[in-house]
C-alpha cells in the first residue's frame, strides 16, 4: 500500500506512513549565522542569494566564511551548509 496522508477506506493513516505524491517536496534547511545572527536557509542556498535576502550585493560588501576572506568569484561558488558562519563586511567609501 502507499497511502496519501488522510484516510485509506474510511481508516485513519498514520501520518508517519504518508507519502506525498505531489510536486511539492520539503527542502533541507541549514542553520548558519551571520555577523553574529541566527538564520535559517535552504542546504545549498549561494551566499549571493542570502545576502540577496538581506538587501545586499557581493559588490558591496566583502564576506568572510567560516574564518577565511573569499574573493567576490570564491563566494559565487561558495553553496551554504548547516553550520557556516558568515561575517558580512560592508564596503563604505569615504574621505
Amino acid at each position: 500500500m502507499n497511502p496519501e496522508c488522510g484516510t485509506d477506506n474510511e481508516k485513519v493513516v498514520d501520518p508517519a506512513d504518508c507519502v506525498h505524491t505531489n510536486d511539492f517536496h520539503m527542502t533541507e534547511q541549514a542553520k548558519i549565522k551571520a555577523n553574529g545572527d541566527s538564520y535559517e536557509v535552504e542546504t545549498g542556498s549561494s551566499i549571493e542569494s542570502f545576502l540577496a535576502g538581506l538587501g545586499q550585493t557581493l559588490d558591496l560588501v566583502v564576506v568572510e566564511y567560516n574564518g577565511r576572506a573569499h574573493t567576490r568569484k570564491q563566494a559565487r561558488s561558495i553553496r551554504l551548509k548547516d553550520g557556516d558562519v558568515l561575517e558580512i563586511i560592508r564596503i563604505v567609501a569615504g574621505g
